[in-house]
């Protein structure tokens, strides 16, 4: 998306125009249903006492992004395990030049048929991520976007049952199907909501065609403890990208298992069957709403803000544009 160019000169007008901003966006979302995403799912759990193995079939079969653990014992949730995390932990156990397959992988390493998630959370507990629930009752579009600011799902319980989980997307289509109510407010471009440079807390993670390869990409996610990073050329133009998710990918494409210690450039055309993996870029003069409406329509998490020659500036992502349109003033 391209759009004239115009810009703000003062850091202070752009404080100034964010927080009439966000306090508009909050006052507009207050009586907007959210009843729809309270309803009762179909959730898969995780024992503590399986093997770890045994957690990444149960999370490919049902191709998904996290699910909850929940005490063997105490039959209480402990924590929400991450796919990526778990691909990320059995593919420390691969050597670099070796081909077998996933599934290969699980098999040779004993450790992944006799650890527990439970034990794997006490070598690691950063490894498991909280579970703080929030009462079907409490929950209000304000509510969500101060919750969802910095964080990509919230579980949802009534009366001590989970009833379901409810992400950064989905908060992201409610505003898109509420636009009429924070219509005005979304006119802002990125640039008036400060959304649009990078910031010590936005340093751009990136890697490079010419040097990196896929794991090391996986890897910067890891470090950084970021979602994805763009894949940019020597003159810092946007490629492609890979996000933390296409580690599930790996447990069924044993040729992009194959492809992890190649050229990250190679990896991205191959899980596209040659068509590329684009990221999505946006300008400075891109309206919230136009990136809104971008995220929901794509099923997009993030999409990459691009100066006028198409240098990469900075990763936006759902949680930026939620957390700055939640600031509290």
């Amino acid at each position: 998306m391209h759009t004239s160019s115009r810009c703000y000169n003062s850091s202070r007008q752009q404080r100034t125009a964010s927080a009439s901003m966000s306090s508009a966006f909050l006052k507009a979302l207050e009586g907007v249903p959210v009843a729809d995403l309270v309803q009762q799912r179909e959730l898969v759990c995780i024992d503590s006492n399986a093997r770890v193995s045994d957690a990444v079939k149960a999370l490919d079969e049902k191709w998904i992004l996290c699910a909850p653990v929940r005490d063997s014992a105490t039959g209480r949730y402990i924590g929400l395990i991450e796919t990526s995390g778990l691909v990320m932990h059995v593919l420390g156990a691969l050597s670099e030049g070796e081909t077998q397959t996933f599934g290969d992988l699980l098999l040779s390493h004993s450790q992944f048929g006799h650890t527990t998630i439970a034990e794997l959370a006490a070598q690691n507990p950063s490894f498991l991520k909280p579970y703080e629930p929030v009462q079907a009752s409490q929950i209000t579009a304000v509510s969500l976007v101060q919750i969802l600011c910095n964080r990509y799902r919230v579980p949802i319980e009534r009366d001590g049952k989970l009833l379901s989980f409810v992400t950064q997307t989905d908060l992201i289509r409610l505003l898109v199907k509420h636009a009429s109510s924070w219509a005005a407010i979304g006119q802002q471009t990125l640039s008036q909501a400060g959304l649009a440079a990078t910031t010590s807390s936005t340093a751009l993670v990136s890697a490079s065609t010419a040097k990196h390869t896929a794991w090391d990409a996986f890897c910067m996610m890891r470090d950084h403890n970021v979602g994805a990073v763009p894949i940019v050329d020597a003159s810092n133009c946007l490629v492609g990208n890979i996000s933390a998710r296409e580690a599930r990918y790996i447990v069924r494409e044993p040729r992009l298992m194959v492809m992890l210690f190649g050229p990250v450039s190679e990896w991205i055309k191959t899980k596209s069957d040659g068509r590329g993996s684009s990221g999505v870029s946006v300008t400075a003069e891109t309206t919230i709403s136009q990136v809104v409406e971008l995220m929901a329509k794509e099923h997009l998490h993030r999409v990459y803000v691009q100066d006028g020659e198409h240098h990469v500036l900075r990763t936006l992502t759902l949680g930026d544009v939620i957390n700055r349109l939640a600031a509290m003033h």
